[in-house]
């Protein structure tokens, strides 16, 4: 196996240097006095805010969308990109709680949303999952200390029963 080697590239930099300088110097070229004059500065400032402003964010945000376009072209089934809406993290009810149960009845502390990263072996709507605890008294979570897990879209989704139509949670 070769081993990549940056010493050329470099070399090449120091020489272009080098000759530059000499040929700066040919022509009694102070760089100094350039690199000091006002015009200098004004531009060398605008290009630095142009840079820091709108230019790397912009380079970012394109290496971004490249490198993720590339990783969902390897695998065109998964979608690890940022869905659109989740829940926020908080507590809910199931739909199953009415008015008059007791508080933590059917309610749960949702605490944030998840990516399966077995995402090539599972179903695409189970790609993205909530992540939640009931808080009322289940004698399994309770010992193990476990934590649910709902895919994002069943979560999300409206229910309609006897003609009406409610969140699920």
């Amino acid at each position: 196996m070769k081993k990549f080697s940056n010493k050329r590239g470099f070399i090449q930099i120091v020489v272009l240097a080098i000759v530059v300088i000499a040929a700066l110097a040919y022509f009694n070229i102070d760089l100094r006095t350039i690199g000091e004059s006002p015009i200098v500065q004004k531009i060398w400032n605008t290009l630095v805010v142009a840079w820091v402003t709108y230019i790397k964010p912009l380079i970012m945000y394109l290496w971004m969308m490249i490198s993720s376009g590339l990783a969902n072209h390897k695998n065109e089934k998964t979608s690890r990109s940022i869905p659109a809406v989740t829940p926020e993290k908080g507590f809910y009810y199931h739909y199953k709680h009415k008015d008059g149960d007791e508080v933590n009845f059917q309610a749960y502390e949702v605490l944030g949303t998840g990516v399966n990263t077995e995402d090539e072996d599972c179903r695409l709507e189970d790609v993205n999952m909530v992540v939640y605890r009931p808080l009322y008294n289940v004698d399994i979570y309770e010992a193990g200390k476990l934590l649910n897990l709902r895919p994002l879209g069943m979560f999300m989704e409206n229910l309609t029963k006897d003609g009406k139509t409610f969140p699920r949670f």
